[in-house]
């Protein structure tokens, strides 16, 4: 989180937000507190605006995975570690016994540790990975909080978890709020908080918006240098996009972050 005069950066995991920092902080000043922390009411009683941070569903999974193949971040210590697996492995057996569409030896926090997150170059991981992930069996394991949610009653995946979880007063209260999925639109747009949000396929053009929208007149140079300024802390994967999705992976995010999808007019990418 970056706070400044008269705004706050909240940061979501994955979207660039190191790179929209430093440039915040260069143009309107600013102290870092934490990381991908919420404001408290007390941070944002000098009337502070809030600007998050967001990106495509499909290349925030990618980067996620691809940030726990070197080992790192909450979510590889969370699915490598058996303890976490507890409350998920009944729910995976029961559903294997119903349904029969599970392949139970694929879901463990050895073949976690041994396969989903041994190479990055690997799509067979990478897919395993998200089913795993975007499996409702899984949630618990997955991230602290997310059943508890109730966001599970609209298919909602872990990036909608993470994101009405920063970016509104919180979500213990969404379960008893909403009953569609039209309420939950609605809840989203009555508790959402950030008055800005970044896109990192459009990064420099929202900045520029943001910044002036907060006061800070821009000069051509000033805007063509966010314009060539390069993202800073990427993941780094030895193969392009297309090499670790496929047609279902695809659909499987799509059904998931339908909620962000929306409201962002993200666009389901081509492996053409």
């Amino acid at each position: 989180m970056l706070i400044g005069d008269n705004y706050v950066f909240v940061e979501l995991q994955k979207t660039g937000s190191t790179h929209i920092k430093q440039q915040l902080q260069a143009l309107l000043g600013g102290h870092s507190e934490g990381k991908h922390n919420k404001p408290s009411d007390e941070q944002l009683g000098a009337d502070r605006v809030i600007i998050g941070s967001v990106r495509d569903p499909w290349s925030w999974y990618l980067s996620l995975w691809s940030y726990g193949c070197q080992r790192r971040g909450s979510l590889y210590t969370r699915l490598v570690d058996a303890q976490n697996w507890q409350r998920s492995l009944p729910l995976l057996q029961a559903r294997q016994r119903e349904r029969g569409d599970l392949a139970l030896e694929q879901l463990t926090p050895q073949r976690a540790h041994d396969v989903w997150y041994a190479d990055t170059g690997s799509a067979q991981g990478f897919r395993e990975w998200l089913r795993a992930v975007c499996l409702p069996e899984m949630r618990s394991t997955v991230q602290s909080g997310f059943e508890a949610s109730g966001l599970g009653r609209w298919g909602c995946g872990l990036m909608s978890y993470r994101y009405l979880k920063l970016f509104t007063h919180g979500v213990t209260s969404l379960a008893s709020e909403a009953e569609s999925a039209e309420d939950l639109r609605q809840w989203t747009r009555r508790h959402f908080r950030p008055a800005h949000m970044i896109r990192l396929h459009a990064l420099a053009e929202d900045l520029i918006a943001t910044v002036q929208a907060l006061g800070r007149p821009l000069s051509a140079e000033q805007c063509e240098a966010l314009r060539q300024a390069r993202p800073t802390n990427r993941s780094s994967r030895p193969h392009p996009f297309g090499h670790y999705y496929d047609a279902q992976a695809l659909d499987e995010v799509a059904r998931r972050e339908w909620l962000l999808i929306e409201r962002h007019g993200f666009e389901r990418p081509s492996l053409g």
